[in-house]
Order: C-alpha cells, then sequence, then structure tokens
C-alpha cells in the first residue's frame, strides 16, 4: 500500500464531503466535521493537556481540513478540546468559540449548540471538538442517525455530517490517520464507506 501524504488525506475529505448525500437545492446545507479531542496528559487533573501525541494528531486535523472551507470553530471550555482546534485556528485566521458544556448537560448543550451553528450558518465547514461522552449527543443534535459514545481510548475517530435544513443527517465516520486508503490508480480516490 502506498505512504499516504497529508495531500492524499486532504483530497480523502474532499471526496467524502463531496460523496456526502446531496440536499434539495431550496434547503440551506452546511458541512459539520465532529472529532473528539485529541490524546491528553493523564496529570491528574480535570483540564489536562495534549500530550506530544495529542498535539501531533491536532496538527493533523489542520493539514487535513485545508481546503474545506472551514467557516466556525467550536470546542467546549477545557484547554484539550481548544488545543485540538488551536492549529486549525491559526490556520484559518477563525476564532475558537467555547461552549461550556457543564452548565446545561452534554444533550442540552448538543442540541443549542446544533440550532445556534443551523442558524448562524449557511454554508461551509464548521468543526467541533468535543468528548468521548459528548459526540454521540452532537451527531443526534443534527437530526443524525445515533451514534455509539466512544471508547475511553479512541481519539482517531471523525464523524462527517452533511446538515440540510428539514432533512434526516447521514453520518459518515472515518479514521482520519490510519483508516482512510488513498489509492492513486486511475487518478481515483477510494475511501471504505461506513454509515451510522
Amino acid at each position: 500500500m502506498p505512504a499516504i501524504t497529508m495531500l492524499s488525506l486532504n483530497q480523502c475529505f474532499i471526496v467524502v464531503l463531496l460523496a456526502l448525500p446531496t440536499c434539495a437545492a431550496s434547503a440551506q446545507c452546511i458541512q459539520v466535521v465532529i472529532a473528539r479531542h485529541a490524546e491528553k496528559a493523564d496529570d491528574g487533573t480535570d483540564d489536562p493537556h495534549l500530550t506530544t501525541e495529542g498535539k501531533a494528531r491536532a496538527e493533523r486535523l489542520a493539514q487535513i481540513l485545508t481546503r474545506a472551507n472551514v467557516v466556525a470553530l467550536y470546542t467546549t471550555q477545557y484547554q484539550r478540546t481548544q488545543q485540538t482546534l488551536a492549529p486549525l485556528a491559526a490556520q484559518t485566521s477563525l476564532p475558537i468559540q467555547v461552549r461550556p458544556v457543564t452548565q446545561t448537560g452534554p444533550k442540552v448543550q448538543a442540541v443549542q449548540l446544533a440550532q445556534e451553528i443551523m442558524r448562524k450558518n449557511k454554508a461551509g465547514t464548521i468543526v467541533i471538538v468535543g468528548h468521548s461522552n459528548t459526540v454521540d449527543d452532537l451527531t443526534a443534535a443534527f437530526n443524525a442517525t445515533p451514534v455509539d459514545e466512544l471508547a475511553h481510548n479512541d481519539y482517531d475517530s471523525l464523524f462527517l455530517l452533511q446538515v440540510c435544513e428539514g432533512e434526516h443527517t447521514k453520518v459518515l465516520r472515518r479514521d482520519y490517520t490510519t483508516a482512510i486508503s488513498a489509492s492513486t490508480a486511475a487518478g481515483k480516490i477510494s475511501m471504505p464507506r461506513e454509515k451510522y
């Protein structure tokens, strides 16, 4: 298998966004990328920072989303989520919009965030970084088929949503570091489909 380069990962991501179902012409449609924060330090605190591996994953996420027309970035109040989006924020010159999860609880916060995103964004890609126990609530808040709560050690899943107002949202789950397979045969990029 050929080595996967950042360019091929970028191409794969764009292909995935294009492969998502097309919305009706009159519907408001946006793309939403939901990820769990990158690897965190085990420092015994409630708000650990990212490890060296986590910082490298955050850089990879920014590289993958280079050409994704990112228009908004959202995280929780914890430094691990903000540090995961920091390279993308620097790359896009977009502010990280913090939405504290503890004020309302994860389910209510997810619904409020989804409503805010749909109200404020008419096009483009919105990136949300949450936690292993909030990704499922976030996908559900966008009217998507439910996904399972992430395992505590799963830092590698990306959820790609095509969200169209008034329509059921389809979710594609991807592994953005190792499971994305790129094929240069005939100029095509191949990605396995996995729906939730």
